[in-house]
């Protein structure tokens, strides 16, 4: 199974418990009236909607994401050089930790 088809699956999980928990509050709204259902109902409707819709829409939300190329930082150089040092050169700390005067 791949990570697409359970999210389907998630998603569709979502969607249902959205749908079925607003009729939930709608029924409590019919019955013993308050604006807490009512809102509760309509928020639960409108996630139930928009679950949906990307439900529908999730292929063409994944082709219109740029892939960037495995193994590799948006942040870093290309190059030998990578944040001030040469390749090959080990880190010894921060510069303020080495600055110190030499004991004798």
């Amino acid at each position: 199974m791949s990570i697409i088809v359970f999210h389907r699956f998630l998603i569709s999980t979502a969607t249902v418990f959205c749908a079925v928990f607003a009729v939930w509050e709608l029924r409590i709204f019919y019955v013993d009236g308050g604006v807490a259902p009512l809102a509760i109902g309509v928020m639960f409707i409108l996630a139930a909607t928009a679950l949906a819709y990307y439900l529908i829409n999730l292929q063409r939300f994944l082709e219109s994401k740029p892939r960037r190329p495995a193994g590799r930082s948006p942040d870093r150089k290309a190059g030998p050089e990578v944040r001030g040092r040469q390749q090959g050169e080990s880190y010894s700390g921060p510069e303020w930790l080495n600055d110190h005067p030499a004991e004798q």
